[in-house]
């Protein structure tokens, strides 16, 4: 029996209104500051100025500087980093090497920490006074060489993910087939292992080379004089007060972002329609085994030494004269601030959480599983994916020019836990997007069908089946948007008030005021916080 006119739109009356209401949401916190930076760069104080400050942006030459600089070493971090990520990916996944778990949970340990903590690391290494330098003499590690060997540490992991799956994802077969027709090791690694990786190879460079370009906290700690794109917003708008330039600069490092978001899209599609077989698993080779034994465990041990570092720079009690150890640097006596700051991170990345997840999962459930018109769920869809193609930075200085005005709509609100938690939502929004629609998709979609059947609401269907069935998924949201609200700093840094400083922010302000080990003691603090999640992710079967 067809249904009639008067009951056929109560099918998606209810999903349809919930969507349109979701994609205001990001209207409204996503493309409404977007048009506000775009429009700031051609007008100032009102008055149309056309591209005056683009012509001034290439007649500056700290400026067109700044953009060959942040090229520079994202092109050069993104080259070493995956050297050294598909080296360890290799051996994690196609050899049976000693310690292999630990190397795992180690070389991911970077994850947990703000970009400024290996930063710290680096200078209590090779710094002025680090252990390295009083060894062996100065490193030049302010600059170039810096911004490297941070990124790196910083990046590494982010690499490591896709190429991981990547490599374990190659169809046992294939392997199995070679070594028939008679193909050596090298071969078989040239022409399984390296076509089989390859998307894995382009994702995880496209990571590295964005978050090296957009990231604010190595090259504001360790840039010295060189400048970077993500350090001349802060300086345009923070130091100089010119946010016409500033939104002009955020709009040049839009520049390489887009098409690496354009071809990170492909890649996604590429490899959704990758053939799967049979997982490789290694079989012992006792002579390869003992030589990436050493290998693998070479590429995380700068990153470990780092960590290690700053996590004993925090109790030391004066760096290099004192090595005494004391826990004072966590009482933050130097800090007008005190330990406020873990507190409010602590919040934000909850409210993140929580709401994150409501928002985020109930976006891709409505789109993925309710009769809903194309258009609009085109839309959402859309909207989802793009904050991937925002920079931090950008984000935030778009937050200012939309929200901090004196008849903007949400003055009083601004600065707020809240606040802030929206801006971490809809900066996080893309990955917990794609996780939570391709868990929603791997789903039988007969179960909101059988449910109606036998009367039961859509929202009880939901509640009742969907939700724990994908609570793997959901905890995996969960995990991503604590420990990246806990950890940014990229966009916040423009947006706290003096109430809601995140403790990522102290850590910058503590070592610009040169209590080195409080900013560690800080910076150990949100590290325990972050594996505390992930140990609770774990939980989760």
């Amino acid at each position: 029996m067809t249904q009639t006119p008067a009951t056929a739109p109560r099918t998606f009356r209810t999903p349809l209104l919930l969507l349109l209401i979701l994609t205001l949401f990001l209207a409204v916190f996503l493309v409404l500051p977007l048009m506000k930076l775009a429009g700031r760069s051609f007008f100032d104080e009102g008055a149309f100025t056309g591209l005056a400050c683009f012509r001034l942006f290439l007649d500056t030459p700290g400026l067109t500087a700044a953009f060959t600089h942040t090229i520079i070493m994202g092109v050069a971090v993104t080259a070493i980093t995956l050297v050294l990520a598909f080296t360890l990916s290799y051996g994690l996944t196609h050899t049976r090497f000693k310690g292999l778990a630990a190397c795992r949970a180690l070389a991911l340990l970077p994850l947990f920490v703000p970009s400024l903590f290996p930063a710290l690391g680096l200078i209590y290494l090779f710094g002025s006074q680090g252990v390295v330098t009083m060894a062996v003499g100065d490193i030049p590690l302010y600059g170039p060489l810096g911004i490297i060997l941070g990124s790196v540490i910083y990046t590494l992991p982010h690499a490591l993910l896709p190429l991981m799956n990547a490599l374990r994802d190659i169809d046992a077969d294939l392997y199995t087939a070679a070594r028939t027709l008679g193909a050596g090791p090298w071969r078989r690694f040239c022409t399984v292992t390296l076509p089989g990786a390859r998307y894995g190879l382009v994702s995880s460079g496209i990571v590295v080379f964005v978050l090296t370009i957009t990231d604010f906290g190595v090259p504001k700690v360790l840039g010295g004089d060189y400048a970077m794109l993500a350090t001349e917003i802060f300086k345009q708008v923070v130091g100089m007060q010119d946010f016409a330039m500033g939104a002009t600069v955020s709009l040049v490092l839009l520049i390489p972002c887009v098409p690496a978001f354009l071809l990170d899209g492909w890649v996604r599609k590429k490899q959704r329609f990758q053939w799967r077989g049979r997982p490789y698993i290694p079989a012992p080779m006792p002579r390869r085994d003992a030589a990436f034994t050493v290998l693998a465990w070479l590429v995380p041990a700068l990153p470990l030494a780092v960590i290690a570092m700053v996590v004993w720079g925090s109790f030391i009690s004066f760096w290099p004269y004192e090595l005494g150890l004391t826990l004072a640097n966590y009482g933050f006596e130097n800090s007008v601030y005190g330990a406020e700051p873990f507190a409010n991170s602590l919040i934000l990345a909850s409210v993140t959480t929580v709401f994150g997840i409501a928002i985020i999962f109930g976006g891709a459930y409505l789109v993925e599983r309710c009769p809903l018109p194309r258009q609009i769920g085109g839309l959402y869809r859309l909207l989802a994916i793009l904050p991937l193609a925002v920079p931090g930075t950008v984000l935030g200085l778009a937050y200012i020019l939309a929200f901090n005005t004196a008849n903007a709509p949400m003055q009083a609100v601004y600065g707020t836990i809240p606040f802030l938690a929206c801006n971490c939502i809809v900066h996080f929004y893309t990955v917990c997007h794609f996780t939570a629609a391709g868990g929603l998709a791997r789903l039988d979609p007969n179960y909101e069908t059988v449910g109606a059947t036998l009367g039961v609401s859509r929202l009880r269907t939901v509640t009742r089946v969907i939700v724990p069935m994908q609570k793997d998924v959901i905890a995996d949201m969960a995990f991503y948007l604590f420990v990246n609200a806990l950890t940014t700093i990229s966009a916040v840094v423009f947006l706290y008030s003096p109430d809601t400083m995140p403790a990522s922010v102290a850590v910058l302000q503590m070592f610009e005021s040169g209590a080195t080990a409080q900013a560690s003691a800080m910076g150990t603090m949100i590290l325990i916080a972050a594996l505390g999640a992930r140990v609770l992710r774990s939980l989760v079967k």
